[in-house]
């Protein structure tokens, strides 16, 4: 059995009026804690159900589970016994199907699920609630610790385990007296309108998110690595991002690969070359140093990203040293490093963006000149902008 979740074949889509619950966090994080003093305080509220799981691992003082072993798990999930059920951390969960008859009847059903079984819950359930229930690293492991529970495994797996899914409709980061963020879970329980809408605080976003692992921070330096040198002299592209009075500003910069220069390892240079002469990102610059750079290299999906400070130079030997074909820039973006690391290759990979077969034709597209035309009702661009474009382009490149 995989950690997918999974529906029972008896059950429609869209069950209501009633709402299901589910309670989702990463281990350690309190969820039964919080759902015994939730059970508590609704006791005597008969339209909210508090359904025991399925389990098959043994029972604990901390957890009100139906126990069952491996065989007799199959052999429920062979009759139909289940709502739904799922595969975690080497164990088989289900929900009791008699929550769909609780939920047909208008009930609200809360349950402890993985975080998995959200969007499968979603397309089967007409209400479906989200509580995240969530506290930082340390304390996570702290808490598995002190549970000492055998069937847990190892710690490091269960903290290192990360699941996509949508953000929660609500986030509690459980730190702190527990019967605070209990009162939080009655009131969504209960229908109190505490939906998540506006992410206003570092609390709710951790704990949509979580924390990052060791290997989305153990790869930030203070300076250019051997490796990370490599990356920006292949490097013929890259997104520099600037702040000012006026807000903020990112801008494109293409040259030779290496164009950007490392002077030293906390040093890196790059040539203004000719443009449109807004020099937007200079502006910034000479009034709020702070920058950021992003790095493509084609056929790659790793990209660099490197935050620091900035300031322009005109001085005429470092702006000869950049010369291309005979053409100096007129000044150089002189950059000190405060922290380089790579980016994974998701976003390169979800857009496919080397695909040569996944390239727009420009055809399809409106071209510069249409575009000032419109905007500037026909007194520049147009047609002539178009044709003229290539050659003043070639005539100006450096």
């Amino acid at each position: 059995m995989s950690e997918a979740p999974v529906l029972s074949p008896y059950t429609p889509s869209a069950i209501g009026p009633g709402r299901l619950v589910l309670v989702v966090g990463p281990s350690g994080a309190g969820k039964d804690t919080l759902l015994g003093f939730a059970k508590a305080a609704c006791a005597d509220d008969r339209n909210i159900v508090f359904p025991r799981r399925v389990v098959t691992r043994e029972a604990s003082s901390a957890e009100d589970n139906v126990a069952l072993t491996a065989d007799q798990f199959a052999e429920a999930l062979a009759r139909g016994d289940f709502a739904m059920h799922w595969e975690a951390h080497g164990h088989c969960y289900g929900l009791p199907l008699a929550i769909d008859d609780d939920i047909r009847a208008g009930r609200s059903v809360v349950v402890n699920v993985s975080r998995t079984v959200i969007n499968a819950a979603r397309r089967a359930y007409a209400h479906v609630l989200v509580v995240a229930i969530t506290a930082p690293p340390e304390v996570l492991a702290e808490r598995i610790r002190m549970r000492a529970r055998s069937s847990d495994g190892g710690s490091e797996q269960r903290l290192s385990r990360t699941v996509d899914t949508a953000a929660p409709d609500i986030a509690i980061l459980n730190v702190g007296r527990p019967e605070d963020h209990a009162r939080r879970l009655v009131r969504a329980i209960k229908g109190g309108s505490e939906t998540m809408a506006v992410v206003a605080t570092i609390e709710q976003l951790e704990a949509i998110y979580g924390f990052p692992g060791e290997s989305s921070t153990v790869k930030v330096a203070d300076r250019v690595t051997a490796s990370y040198r490599v990356l920006i002299e292949k490097s013929p592209f890259a997104a520099l991002a600037t702040s000012g009075p006026e807000g903020l500003d990112c801008s494109p910069r293409g040259d030779l690969p290496g164009f950007v220069r490392i002077h030293d390892e906390r040093t890196l240079m790059m040539p203004d070359r000719r443009g449109n002469n807004r020099i937007d990102s200079l502006r910034n610059i000479v009034r709020d140093p702070r920058v950021a750079v992003l790095f493509l290299i084609p056929g790659s999906g790793s990209t660099l990203r490197v935050n620091g400070r900035a300031h322009l130079s005109a001085d005429p030997d470092l702006l000869a040293s950049f010369k291309v074909e005979g053409k100096a820039p007129r000044t150089v973006i002189v950059m000190t490093v405060d922290e380089i690391y790579f980016q994974c290759a998701r976003a390169i990979v979800r857009s496919d963006l080397w695909n040569p077969d996944k390239r727009v034709d420009p055809k399809t597209l409106p071209t510069p000149g249409q575009i000032l035309a419109e905007m500037s009702e026909n007194r520049v661009g147009g047609e002539p902008y178009d044709r003229e474009w290539p050659e003043r382009a070639r005539q100006t490149m450096w």
